[in-house]
C-alpha cells in the first residue's frame, strides 16, 4: 500500500469539521487485517479492479448504518473460511475524538463498541455520521425490480427517521416469523404477528409517502429541467392499521396455500417517471444511467440538509461515464461533504482531486496486505 499525503488545503480543513482519520478491518471481504490512516477531507484508493477498493467503503458505510450498501447478508461480507469481521474507526469532530468498533457474527450475534464500552442498541450506535453512496450498481434502483427502491428508500429515510429504523426492523422480523408460520400451515401462529405487521407497516407507509414527495422534489431542483421527474407509490396494503388486519384475516387462508405475506411494506413500489413515462422499461440507458445519479444527488442534498450529522460520500468509481457536464455538476453538489472517498483505477486529473490524499492498494489480495501489524483487539 502506498499513501501519499496531500500539501495542505484550504477549501475543507476548519477546526469543526469532522473525518474518519483511521479504518481498521479484520476478516472483512479480502482483508485479514488491514489498517488505513486517512489525512485529508478527500481521499483517492487508487488501484487494479479486484484491489479491494469497494471493500474498503463498505466497510465505512456499514459502520454508519450496520447495513451493506450492497445489500449483502454478513455471510458474504466475511472471509472465507472464517466466522465473523470486525471494523472499527477513530473519528475526530474538532473539539473531540471518538473510537467506534463493531463484531459480526455469521449466523447472528453482534457486538458495539464506543470508546471500547458496550453500546447496546443499534438505533445509538448509528448517529456518529451519515453516507452517501455513489456506485454503478445505482442504475438498478431505476432499471431494476421493486426491491431496489425499496431499499434505496429504506436506507435513505432510516438514516433521517429512527422511528422508522425501529419499524423496519420490527417489521422484518415479524414478517419473518410470520411466514415461518404459514409454510407450517399454522394459521393461529401467524395470526399472532399481525398486529405488529399491521403497526410498523402504517408507520413505514407514511413515512414512505413523505419521503417521496419530499425526493421528487429534490430531485426536480437539482436537474437541469426542473419540473419533468415524479414519484408514483404503490402501497400493496392499506395504511390504516385496522384495515390492513382485516385484510389479512380475509386472506388468511390465501396466504396458508401460498405459504407467505402476501401484503405489506415488503410489496411496495415506487414508480419513476420522466416526462410522464416510467423510466422503468421506457427510458433509455442515458435517461437511466443519468437519473439514477440525480436520485443519489437527492438523497444526499436531503440527508446533508436532514441529518444534523456529518455526511461522507462513498464514490465507488461513478465519474467514469459521466459527460463533462454532469460530472462538473456531480462535484459541485457533493463538495460540501464532510469527507469524500473516491474510487479509481488512476488518479484523476480534475482539479478539485489536486490536493487530495492518495491511498494506492496493491493488485494481489488488495487491502489483505494494508497493515498486518495492526489488529482489532486495540480498537475494541
Amino acid at each position: 500500500m502506498v499513501i501519499r499525503h496531500p500539501l495542505p488545503s484550504t477549501d475543507r480543513n476548519s477546526s469543526d469539521e469532522m473525518r474518519i482519520t483511521d479504518l481498521r478491518l479484520h476478516n472483512f471481504r479480502n482483508a485479514a487485517q488491514g489498517a488505513y490512516r486517512f489525512s485529508a477531507s478527500r481521499v483517492l484508493l487508487l488501484g487494479p479492479n479486484g484491489a479491494g477498493k469497494s471493500n474498503l467503503l463498505e466497510a465505512l458505510g456499514f459502520l454508519s448504518v450496520l447495513r451493506s450498501f450492497r445489500g449483502a447478508p454478513v455471510r458474504e461480507m466475511v472471509m472465507l473460511e472464517k466466522h465473523e469481521f470486525g471494523l472499527a474507526a477513530r473519528i475526530d469532530c474538532g473539539n473531540f475524538r471518538k473510537q467506534i468498533s463493531l463484531r459480526e457474527r455469521i449466523g447472528g450475534g453482534r457486538e458495539l463498541f464506543e470508546e471500547r464500552k458496550p453500546v447496546a442498541r443499534a438505533s445509538d450506535f448509528i448517529r456518529n455520521f451519515r453516507t452517501v453512496v455513489f456506485a454503478p450498481e445505482d442504475r438498478m434502483i431505476v432499471a431494476g425490480g421493486a426491491a431496489y427502491r425499496r431499499r434505496f428508500f429504506d436506507m435513505l429515510i432510516s438514516v433521517l427517521e429512527p422511528k422508522y429504523f425501529s419499524s423496519l426492523g420490527s417489521c422484518n422480523r415479524a414478517l419473518k416469523q410470520r411466514n415461518k408460520a404459514l409454510r407450517s400451515g399454522g394459521g393461529r401462529a401467524a395470526a399472532y404477528f399481525d398486529p405488529v405487521l399491521a403497526e410498523s407497516a402504517g408507520v413505514l407507509t407514511a413515512f414512505r409517502r413523505e419521503y417521496a414527495a419530499m425526493l421528487e422534489r429534490e430531485v426536480n431542483r437539482l436537474m437541469p429541467s426542473p419540473g419533468r421527474f415524479a414519484v408514483k407509490c404503490h402501497f400493496s396494503a392499506p395504511e390504516d392499521c385496522g384495515e390492513f388486519l382485516q385484510l389479512l384475516a380475509r386472506e388468511r387462508d390465501k396466504e396458508l396455500r401460498r405459504g407467505a405475506t402476501l401484503y405489506g411494506p415488503h410489496l411496495d413500489d415506487f414508480e419513476l417517471v420522466l416526462d410522464g413515462k416510467p423510466l422503468r422499461g421506457c427510458g433509455s440507458n442515458g435517461q437511466i444511467r443519468l437519473m439514477s445519479l440525480y436520485l443519489k444527488l437527492a438523497e444526499f442534498a436531503l440527508i446533508r440538509r436532514l441529518a444534523e450529522l456529518p455526511v461522507l460520500v462513498l464514490a465507488d468509481d461513478v465519474t467514469c461515464e459521466l459527460d463533462a457536464v454532469n460530472k462538473r455538476r456531480f462535484l459541485e453538489l457533493t463538495q460540501v461533504a464532510d469527507q469524500s472517498f473516491f474510487t479509481f483505477t488512476q488518479r484523476p486529473d480534475e482539479p478539485f482531486f489536486s490536493s487530495a490524499q492518495e491511498i494506492v492498494l496493491p493488485s494481489e489480495n488488495g487491502a489483505a496486505k494494508a497493515d498486518n501489524s495492526q489488529n482489532m483487539a486495540g480498537l475494541r
